[in-house]
């Protein structure tokens, strides 16, 4: 068995964090890579590139992300490294967050004017030296 192994580096890399999958092929696999890929193996490898916790893949970036790997394994290539915008998963649960705060409006203290007064008049003395 041959082992070949996928990188997917996010362009909008924050972390510099790139995920890494790998599949040890049989020669018929080598050779038929159209036969590899099927619901186990994409659950599988979509379940281990979003282990990292920090992106997020849209089922058609992983169709993208299978037929780039299956034309690199079909031209003999055992490292294909693909660079894709993935968007952060904090960006794809934002609306999801639930925060009710703080929601009574404070007791309204009233200052005590009474002792303000002008100094002087409005505007301050005009004192210009001769």
């Amino acid at each position: 068995m041959v082992k070949y192994a996928l990188t997917v580096e996010p362009t909008n890399n924050l972390y510099r964090e790139s995920l890494r999958y790998a599949l040890d092929l049989t020669p018929h696999q080598e050779n038929n890579p159209a036969t590899i890929f099927d619901t186990e193996i994409k659950k599988s490898m979509l379940k281990s590139l979003k282990s990292s916790g920090t992106y997020k893949i849209l089922p058609l970036q992983l169709e993208q992300i299978i037929q780039r790997w299956q034309d690199d394994i079909g031209q003999g290539y055992r490292e294909t490294t693909i660079k894709l915008k993935l968007s952060l998963l904090i960006d794809a649960q934002i609306n999801q967050v639930v925060e009710s705060g703080y929601q009574l409006v404070p007791d309204l203290i009233e200052p005590d004017l009474s002792s303000v007064e002008p100094k002087g008049g409005a505007f301050p003395p005009l004192n210009f030296p001769l």
